[in-house]
């Protein structure tokens, strides 16, 4: 794409064109223009013919003008070596007539010629090297206010010398340039417009699917069915053009090698100084074809070199999966083979695959682990390896073969057994993975030896890390032990071979263990309270201990610097700590002996009492009414208090002489309120939080004699007394088994109203209250009964009882807990059917219905009850069984 640079110019004014420029590239669609302003100009005129004039702020004058300057010829020095390399689109000189002698004369020339230095003169002017354009009568007006000239090609030549300045000359044509009436005045900002390109360079980093190509065919051998998402090879490559921001077309053309007029053109965008690609899908790749392909770069005016031709070739083809043997670890063959520690040679071969180029194994006893890749010596061959084993037992064996396009096999997927010929070996004072107090330097341990799997063990071979190797005799049970006595403290390893009475040695078995030498420290168990001093004891384990090193170990692992503490005589050191904050989680600590090197660093754990302070809160059932908070902690030294509640804070408070502190508040809205206190001390120690809360009532409280709360009534009417918490509330609202209604508060804070149940069923009555803005409190919620479910009793057929007999009479009485009962109705449930009916009520609500069962078994009773406005309300379930064999 076409770029264009304003350098700092004054632009010229003006509409007459006398030399046209250039027409934009369809590409581009117009070609913006800037000018370039010139570097210096100056004058030499005939009647001081040794002279050369430095123009400054006054007009170039031209020809013979009034002003005295007779045949005057005029120099404009323009800065070009920005277009260098470039490609000019086009050039054009614009220059503004200030005055013309004569309108109907007028001719004019621009040449190119050699630079205007202090020595030019009218006898010795710049040598005119070519001219460029010439310029006649303008068709309408008399001085032309924007005069052009094109130097296109005259720039375009310089850009290509590489010329750094272009100097060009304003005249009159020799045989006019005396004559007056052709004279021409021109402003001295003469403006050199010019429109240029910087062509792209050749793609670089050219790569096919994400790997450098290669500039020889055939080139890498690719799978494009590998490729992630779509399965296709990808061509790629860096573009990069001198303008910067420029946005290219980066173009790509693809063959055949054995087809060249076969290319096919694949073009994609790209910012310049990016990667830009383009793919060919999988289906339109032949297999086994080798293709080539190059890039450039368009800009939409110049396009790039072609890059280097890059080569790829086409495969698809899976190898055959390897086959493996081996002299010492067969896989064909059952039952333990080699040792542990014993070499063996595995051989990879192709099976048949011409074109394997790497073999990809692993040999473990957990599967596929560290896998490694080798590469045979030429494509196709066979490749071996050596590998010992490092456990006795099965050990997996994976290989895969991979050809020239990265393309896997199928596994060879198999494996053997490794023989164990190691002895065991244990230590109670040195045990493994953890250390024993009861050993140390100096301190002998016994080391036990049994065989694992050889028979007819004489004789252990052991040593000591790299000491020498010792023997001890094997008992009748094939066992042994050493007694060791280990000389240093830290980390140590014993070696351990068994040995037959046929002189078969078997494989190495190493135990590693710890000496433990590090100090041991009393006084850091247990918790430790915050801000006050516990006193520590550092004891050695190691010979002539004089000084310990300890750190604290923040919460994170970001321990404290070291500090040095000198032993005593008897080799024990005390500190006195004082644990300033809570995240403390552990001290290290470590001996020296002299100059001796330290020895390990032992780690304890700490525990660290945070001393929350008790916050206890009294008060404030109801918003109005004062709180007291009381703040105290173990911690000693208490200065200060710092509290909030819930969001307001912190605040602080002083600490009396017994470290306690006291707070009172009054809450102003219901809700929880919750109190958070932190005790600190002068010295800034500050413990953890502690909180306590209360529970402020703003709802308002409801009471009722004739229905309690959560109780049973028989449904007669009674009265609810509601009393406002809520500061300032001016009415309640309540809802009891409809809409919401309201009572004003009355000046004792209370209000009351009548209620009927409108019948038998489980009420709530909701209350709150609002205030004069109309902020309501918490609700509060009422619940209570008015009996539902009728009585039934019997003395001759009990509820879940036997009774009667088929031909059995029995009497049944229907109750509720209200005397508005009309009539039950009811249904037996027995073996043969339902039998139903309904029985009027007594003047008390109470009805007696005898029954007579038809046969025995179990029956089950459903009754509900009418009231005398028709109102039909809750079943009771009832049963019973009758016996066999009884009679009327």
């Amino acid at each position: 794409m076409r770029r264009f640079v304003l350098l700092p110019a004054v632009l010229v004014a003006g509409s007459i064109s006398v030399l046209t420029a250039p027409a934009a590239s369809a590409a581009d669609g117009f070609v913006p223009s800037a000018a370039v302003a010139r570097a210096s100009w100056g004058y030499v005129e005939a009647s001081t013919p040794t002279t050369a004039h430095p123009g400054g702020a006054e007009p170039a004058p031209v020809g013979t003008t009034p002003r005295g300057a007779k045949a005057a010829r005029s120099f404009f020095t323009f800065d070009v070596a920005r277009f260098k390399g470039t490609h000019v689109v086009s050039a054009v000189v614009a220059a503004e007539e200030t005055r013309a002698a004569d309108c109907a004369h007028r001719s004019l020339e621009l040449w190119r010629t050699a630079p205007f230095t202090s020595r030019s003169s009218w006898l010795k002017p710049p040598a005119e090297l070519e001219r460029l354009a010439t310029a006649g009568k303008p068709a309408s007006g008399c001085a032309v206010a924007d005069a052009r000239f094109d130097v296109t090609a005259a720039l375009t030549a310089a850009a290509g010398r590489g010329d750094t300045q272009l100097t060009l000359e304003l005249r009159v044509p020799a045989g006019q340039e005396f004559d007056p009436r052709y004279a021409r005045d021109f402003a001295d900002g003469v403006a050199l417009q010019v429109g240029y390109n910087g062509a792209p360079a050749a793609p670089t980093a050219l790569e096919n699917n994400d790997v450098a190509c290669t500039p020889d065919s055939p080139g890498r051998y690719l799978n494009p069915n590998y490729r992630d998402f779509t399965p296709s090879v990808v061509m790629s490559g860096h573009f990069t053009d001198p303008d910067e921001g420029d946005e290219l077309t980066a173009r790509y053309e693809l063959w055949p090698v054995d087809q060249p007029a076969a290319k096919r053109q694949l073009d994609a965008p790209v910012y310049s100084g990016g990667s830009g690609s383009v793919l060919v899908k999988s289906e339109e790749l032949t297999e086994g074809t080798t293709y080539a392909w190059h890039a450039r770069g368009d800009d939409g005016t110049d396009v790039s070199p072609w890059s280097t031709t890059c080569y790829f070739t086409v495969d698809r083809v899976v190898p055959n999966a390897p086959t493996v043997t081996s002299d010492v670890y067969r896989t064909d063959v059952p039952g333990a083979q080699g040792d542990v520690g014993l070499p063996g040679h595995f051989t990879f071969d192709t099976g048949g695959s011409a074109d394997v180029v790497g073999y990809e194994y692993a040999i473990s006893t957990g599967g596929w682990m560290d896998p490694k890749t080798v590469a045979p010596e030429h494509p196709g061959g066979p490749v071996t390896v050596t590998w010992a084993p490092s456990d006795s037992g099965w050990n997996y064996l994976y290989a895969y073969a991979i050809d020239r396009a990265g393309n896997r096999s199928q596994s060879l997927s198999t494996g053997f057994y490794v023989n164990e010929s190691r002895p065991d070996i244990w230590s109670v004072q040195y045990p493994q993975g953890w250390t024993n107090l009861d050993g140390g330097v100096g301190i002998p341990g016994v080391f036990n030896f049994s065989p694992m799997t050889l028979e007819d063990v004489v004789e252990y071979q052991y040593r000591l890390d790299d000491g020498p190797t010792l023997t001890v005799p094997a008992g009748d049970d094939h066992k042994g032990a050493a007694t060791i006595t280990p000389q240093s403290g830290g980390f140590h390893d014993v070696y351990v071979r068994a040995k037959t009475a046929s002189g078969y040695v078997g494989a190495e078995r190493g135990y590693h263990f710890q000496v433990d030498d590090m100090p041991t420290v009393t006084g850091a168990d247990g918790l430790l309270l915050l801000g006050e001093p516990r006193t520590m004891t550092f004891a050695p384990r190691a010979a002539g201990v004089t000084s310990y090193d300890y750190a604290f170990v923040l919460n994170g692992g970001s321990p404290t610097e070291f500090r040095s503490v000198p032993a005593g005589p008897d080799g024990t050191a005390t500190i006195t700590w004082t644990p300033d904050r809570t995240d403390y989680i552990q001290l290290r600590i470590r001996s020296h002996s002299g100059t001796a090197a330290p020895t390990l660093e032992r780690s304890v754990y700490l525990s660290i009492d945070g001393a929350a302070p008790t916050v206890t809160v009294t008060g404030g059932a109801h918003p109005g009414e004062a709180a007291r908070a009381v703040f105290s902690s173990k911690l000693t030294g208490v200065a200060k208090y710092q509290y909030s509640i819930d969001s307001d804070g912190p605040h602080t408070v002083a600490a009396g002489a017994d470290g306690t502190a006291t707070i009172t508040w009054t809450p102003t809205t219901g809700g929880w309120k919750t109190v958070q206190a932190r005790a600190i001390t002068a010295s800034g120690i500050t413990t953890d939080p502690g909180w306590g809360s209360v529970y402020v009532h703003d709802e308002p409280g409801i009471t009722s004699a004739e229905f309690p709360e959560n109780g049973t009534t028989a449904g007669h009417p009674g009265r609810f007394t509601l009393e406002a918490h809520q500061p300032g509330a001016v009415e309640f609202v309540y809802s009891l088994g409809g809409g919401e209604l309201t009572l004003p508060v009355g000046p004792d804070g209370r209000a009351s109203f009548e209620w009927t149940p409108p019948g038998y069923d489980d009420y709530r009555l909701t209350a709150w209250t609002r205030d004069a803005a109309g902020t309501s409190s918490t609700r509060q919620t009422y619940d209570f009964d008015v009996f539902t479910q009728p009585v039934i009793a019997s003395d001759d057929y009990p509820d879940g009882e036997f009774g009667g007999g088929p031909g059995v009479p029995g009497t049944f009485r229907f109750s509720t807990a209200s005397d508005s009962a009309a009539s039950y109705d009811y249904t037996f449930s027995g073996p043969s059917g339902d039998e139903s009916g309904t029985v009027a009520a007594g003047p008390d609500g109470t009805a007696t219905l005898t029954w007579t069962p038809s046969e025995a078994g179990y029956y089950s009773l459903t009754v509900s009850h009418r009231y005398r406005d028709g109102g039909y309300k809750t079943e009771r379930y009832y049963s019973f069984f009758v016996r066999e064999g009884a009679s009327s």
